[in-house]
């Protein structure tokens, strides 16, 4: 019977995922041009264009530190390829794992990391994740324009245009919380707890700097997330 172990790394996911990878690195280059000879229509001096481009990449690129981790928490489970492709077109760690816990414990598996997980095991696990994600792309699409009418709505009634950061705010932290709790809460895992620990303290610590220091807003999440796993990560090997 063939494992996951055996098709994960393999060639041709290679190729399946860089098809798909394809037509991302395309959708960049094709706005970019866009944006470019809209902008010379507009009369922008290309100086100024090329300052933008550049301190956008800058800025892009550094703070996509927590995605790199989350690359390095998924390979395990689903190999280099289908882990890169994932995270490259739409997902984040957090989903990736909990929608495919939620498979290979149906199918009788203790986690995403257990061994043995035959082929048609993987399979499903990659179908229900990526099917699954393609809800919010669908409700986005479609219902978009009616929830930031309704959002806005209410918020002006509620007392303004500031309730709509304090909204989604604490819609984010509820989201994120229910991903976590049932892995911060897990006392024969205390590592889990302790790396949530410290990465609170740190985001606390950053968020101080930041007054005083403000390019470090932007990297404060992924500070955070780097000393929580390297909190884990120590104390695994002190204790």
């Amino acid at each position: 019977m063939l494992m996951r172990e055996d098709i994960y790394n393999d060639l041709p996911m290679l190729l399946l995922c860089s098809a798909a990878m394809l037509i991302v690195l395309f959708q960049p280059l094709f706005f970019l041009k866009m944006s470019w000879k809209h902008g010379r229509e507009l009369g922008i001096e290309e100086k100024n264009m090329r300052g933008t481009a550049k301190s956008s990449a800058i800025f892009s690129i550094l703070p996509t530190l927590p995605v790199l981790i989350s690359y390095l928490v998924l390979v395990p489970a689903f190999g280099k390829y289908f882990a890169w492709l994932r995270l490259s077109i739409m997902g984040n760690a957090a989903y990736e794992t909990t929608i495919a816990d939620m498979v290979t414990t149906s199918l009788g598996y203790s986690d995403i990391y257990a061994e043995g997980i035959d082929i048609n095991s993987f399979v499903t696990m990659m179908f229900v994740i990526t099917f699954a994600i393609m809800g919010g792309a669908i409700c986005t699409l479609f219902f978009t324009k009616f929830y930031e009418k309704k959002v806005r709505q209410a918020t002006t009634n509620l007392g303004g245009g500031k309730m709509v950061g304090l909204i989604t705010t604490a819609m984010f932290v509820g989201l994120y919380s229910s991903l976590a709790a049932n892995k911060v809460v897990n006392f024969n895992q205390p590592l889990n707890l302790a790396a949530f620990i410290v990465a609170i303290l740190v985001t606390i610590l950053c968020t101080k700097l930041s007054e005083k220091y403000k390019p470090l807003k932007q990297f404060t999440f992924s500070i955070s997330i780097v000393m929580g796993m390297l909190s884990a990560s120590v104390l695994t090997v002190l204790l």
